[in-house]
């Protein structure tokens, strides 16, 4: 998963990757998030998971594949900050 996200964090600036991976750690690290993949909206119905989310205490990353391409993302570095974003299934925190 730390390939995978630095994967998806690539794109931005070298200080807000940093911003990302210092917030993401000072809530825990990957180790308290949860992978969700959704069966709803499967492209093609080929069992390629095409919406997920990687969620923990204060970090979000959606992905969501159908009808088209839409990613929303929230870092914290407190899990106080209120998303403005739900969970599909519900929220994935413990």
């Amino acid at each position: 998963m730390q390939k995978v996200l630095q994967l998806l964090i690539e794109p931005y600036r070298q200080a807000d990757q940093d911003e990302v991976v210092k917030a993401l750690k000072a809530q825990g690290g990957l180790d308290k998030c949860f992978l969700v993949f959704y069966e709803e909206d499967d492209l093609g119905k080929d069992g390629v998971w095409d919406n997920w989310r990687l969620e923990g205490p204060a970090f979000v990353w959606h992905w969501r594949g159908a009808p088209h391409v839409h990613v929303w993302v929230n870092v914290a570095d407190d899990p106080s900050v209120e998303l403005n974003s739900k969970n599909l299934s519900g929220p994935l925190r413990q």
